[in-house]
C-alpha cells in the first residue's frame, strides 16, 4: 500500500488522523510521502511511534520538510529498525541551512543513525537552498 499526501497543512487537517492511518496500516504500507506537507516537529514527534511500527515500509520521503536536528535524528532512530526500508530522502536539520559549513558536518552524523542498524540503496539528506 502506498500513501501520498501532497499540499496538506497538518495543523488544519490534524496529525491525529495521519497517526491513525499510520496505526492502522502499519502492516500493509509500503510507500510513504510526505509531499508539500507543512509539518512541524512537534506533530513529526506525534507521529514517531506509530511510524516506527510501519514494518513493510520500502520507501520515505520527508525532502520538504523543516525539521529540528534534534527531532531529525529521533525521526532517523525511529525507522532505523525497520528491515525493508531501502529508499529514504529527508531534509536537513533547520540548523544546516546556515552556514553551509554545518551542513557537511552534520550529514555525516544523521546518515550514521540508520546505517547501524541496515543498509539502504538510498539514503539522502536533500539539501535545498532558501532564500
Amino acid at each position: 500500500m502506498q500513501q501520498l499526501l501532497s499540499s496538506v497543512v497538518f495543523s488544519k487537517f490534524g496529525v491525529t488522523h495521519l497517526r491513525f492511518l499510520l496505526e492502522n496500516t502499519a502492516d500493509t504500507l509500503q510507500t510513504l510521502e510526505l509531499v508539500n506537507c507543512k509539518m512541524e516537529d512537534s506533530e513529526l514527534s506525534a507521529l514517531l511511534p506509530a511510524l516506527s511500527q510501519c514494518s513493510q515500509l520500502t520507501t520515505v520521503n520527508f525532502c520538504d520538510k523543516d525539521f529540528s536536528s534534534a527531532v531529525l535524528k529521533k525521526l532517523l532512530q525511529s525507522v532505523a529498525n525497520l528491515s525493508n526500508l531501502t529508499v529514504e530522502f529527508y531534509p536537513p536539520p533547520l540548523e544546516c541551512y546556515d552556514p553551509l559549513e554545518v551542513f557537511a558536518q552534520l550529514c555525516p552524523e544523521l546518515l550514521d543513525i540508520p546505517l547501524a542498524k541496515r543498509q539502504p540503496k538510498t539514503n539522502s539528506l536533500c539539501y535545498r537552498h532558501l532564500p
